[in-house]
Parts: structure tokens; C-alpha cells; sequence
């Protein structure tokens, strides 16, 4: 499945990212922060394209039948949002707390919108991703136990025959 593939790719770098980074950001002061994230700023940017290309497979793949786990496929993804987000966010900051000082940051302003398409897709995950509550499957249950259902070759022989 692309998902789980890109899913890995996106954890990786994130993590190494994030392992490099940030304690490196603890560190030092606003100068050297600035001169960090400028140069880490391409990665930063291309990690951002990447979650947005995991988006847009994932969706393919949900709307082409292709995802078997679509409840713990949606809480990994949320997670990893949130975490991604967390991450780009606290260089962010700091990127902007340099800026405040006076320090430059070329193509800075490619990281903040790199941020804000990450948070439109968390939104959009979050609105539009078909969840499983427990509600609905107990209610299911029950309809099951009741009767109130179809039989798959009910609805195939329905579907086959639509004279019928």
C-alpha cells in the first residue's frame, strides 16, 4: 500500500529531523539558530511536500478501495500530523523569535506556509477521514443480531438483476 510506505518515509525523516534539530536549537543562540534553519530550511520544506504527497496518496488509495485499516490508518496519520506539526512548529518559533532579533532567514517565508498547508491538512484529516466511532458499530451489532441487514448475495443478486 502507498500509505504505509510514504507513512514510513514521513516518520523517518520527520524523526531525524527532529533528533538533529532540535536539541541543536536548546543550544545555541538566536544568531547561530537563525543560520541553522536557514540551511535546514530546503529539507524542512521538501519534508513538508512529502506529508502533502502522503496526503493526496492516502486519499487515493481510501477512495480506491485500497486501505484495509482505514480506522488505525487515520489515528497513525492524525498522530503524525500532530507530531510533524509540533516539530515544524517549534522551528517555526524559533525561526521567528530570529527573526524579531534582527537575524535574517532566507526563504523563511516558505516554512510558514509549508506550516499552514500542514495545519489545512490536519483540519481536512480530521473533518473529512471516514472514523469508526463505537456508536455506530454497536448499533450495527445490533441490527446484525436483529435481522435488520442484507445478505451479500442478496445485494450481488439485486445488483446482477436490476429487473428484480
Amino acid at each position: 500500500m502507498t500509505e504505509s510506505v510514504l507513512l514510513r518515509l514521513c516518520r523517518a525523516q520527520a524523526n531525524l529531523a527532529e533528533t538533529v534539530i532540535q536539541p541543536w536549537m536548546r543550544e545555541h543562540d538566536a544568531g547561530a539558530r537563525a543560520r541553522l534553519i536557514e540551511s535546514m530550511l530546503p529539507r524542512l520544506i521538501d519534508l513538508g511536500a512529502v506529508l502533502r504527497e502522503l496526503h493526496a496518496a492516502v486519499w487515493k488509495d481510501l477512495v480506491g478501495g485500497g486501505v484495509r485499516e482505514v480506522q488505525s490508518l487515520g489515528e497513525d496519520l492524525q498522530q503524525m500530523w500532530a507530531d510533524a506539526l509540533a516539530f515544524l512548529g517549534g522551528v517555526r518559533a524559533n525561526g521567528r523569535e530570529c527573526l524579531a532579533q534582527g537575524y535574517a532567514i532566507d526563504r523563511f517565508d516558505e516554512l510558514e506556509r509549508v506550516v499552514e498547508a500542514l495545519e489545512q491538512v490536519r483540519e481536512e484529516h480530521g473533518a473529512r477521514w471516514p472514523w469508526i466511532d463505537q456508536e455506530t458499530v454497536a448499533r450495527s451489532k445490533a441490527d446484525i443480531a436483529a435481522g435488520r441487514c442484507y445478505r451479500a448475495k442478496d445485494v450481488l443478486d439485486a445488483l446482477r438483476n436490476p429487473n428484480h
